[in-house]
């Protein structure tokens, strides 16, 4: 990870540490640790200066600059939230050490999951340039606690309606829930719509007129959404965006009436995706698989699509089991996994 910030141990840590706790507790830390992976969540990329504002006057934290500071540096050296403090130059690697600790709050919060994947990272960045930020209320933001928002609306409720209409899943097991999530995750990851829908086709060996009759409702779903690569818009909102200031941006609505289903290319999708090997469905697997054990699909992301994609027979999702960043370490020691066993995977 050429250019990234140093993990600091030993006696570093130990001043880090100490120089943090004169000027808060560690309740507030968690505290503050917590709300930033909110922030990272929702919208991905976030300049630490603009965090910081959300901080005090969306969230109501009482910090002041310097404090903030004092914590940020903390964060960036020892990688305990599920986000990094960061430049892009870093990211990149364009040098072969990290900047310095110097102007933090020029630096960036960002989302785990986009260090972890730099594809991701250059494709949110694209899709983000130029758009707005848009500044939710503290109750709305307080939603992106976890990786994925389970929207609790009409257009939550139809796409369930429809999933167990189409695909006769039933309420038993883990439910239509992690159904559901595996569109959210899809789309406000990776950024296509195409593939989430390409993915849900392959899996469940749908005819065009199935899809067609759900791409209505999945579209609804997707076009209500707050998107990290729109900023935290939805899509709707951005295309009302777009129109007032006529500019170019992806907005990433999707209109049923203009979709073009192309049958050749979702066969040469579906060929594809059947010619990955197992390894690569795993990598995808891992990826996400210590973001946060709170949450089954951070355990796997990819749900149905990619644990069951080589399955001959259709069944619930598999549930990777595996250790937690923040969970006990199985050896017994009482420490984190992270600062036991797991420390540096």
């Amino acid at each position: 990870m050429a250019g990234y910030p140093h993990k600091y141990e030993g006696e570093q840590l130990a001043a880090l540490e100490q120089s943090l706790r004169e000027v808060m507790d560690d309740e507030k830390r968690d505290r503050l640790t917590g709300y930033l992976n909110t922030i990272a969540n929702h919208y991905g990329i976030v300049p630490v200066r603009m965090a910081y504002d959300i901080l005090t006057r969306t969230l109501g934290e009482e910090i002041s600059e310097s404090d903030f500071e004092r914590y940020i540096l903390w964060q960036r050296h020892t990688w305990e939230g599920f986000f990094w403090i960061v430049s892009d130059e870093e990211v990149n690697g364009y040098e072969d050490e990290p900047e310095s600790d110097e102007a933090l709050f020029d630096k960036d919060v960002i989302g785990e999951v986009y260090i972890e994947d730099l594809n991701l990272y250059d494709e949110l960045r694209g899709f983000q340039a130029d758009k707005p930020y848009n500044t939710l209320s503290r109750e709305e933001l307080l939603r992106y606690e976890e990786l994925v928002e389970y929207p609790d609306n009409e257009y939550t409720g139809q796409t369930v309606k429809i999933f167990k209409e189409k695909l006769n899943i039933s309420d038993e097991g883990f439910g239509i829930k992690p159904f559901v999530d595996d569109i959210i995750t899809g789309i406000r990851l990776y950024s296509s719509f195409e593939r989430v829908l390409q993915d849900i086709r392959f899996y469940y060996e749908l005819s065009t007129e199935t899809a067609k009759e759900m791409l209505p409702v999945i579209a609804d779903l997707i076009n209500h959404l707050s998107l990290p690569m729109n900023r935290g818009y939805t899509p709707i909102e951005m295309e009302k965006l777009k129109a007032e200031s006529g500019a170019s941006w992806e907005t990433f609505f999707i209109d049923p009436e203009t979709y073009f289903f192309d049958e050749e290319r979702d066969r040469e999708v579906c060929r594809g995706s059947a010619k990955k090997s197992r390894g690569e469905l795993e990598d995808i697997s891992r990826l996400f698989s210590d973001l946060d054990t709170k949450q089954e699909l951070r355990k796997n992301p990819k749900g149905a699509f990619a644990a069951n994609l080589f399955e001959s027979e259709k069944q619930m999702p598999i549930r990777v089991e595996k250790i937690g960043r923040n969970e006990p370490c199985p050896c017994g020691s009482g420490k984190k996994y992270k600062k036991c066993c797991g420390k540096g995977k």
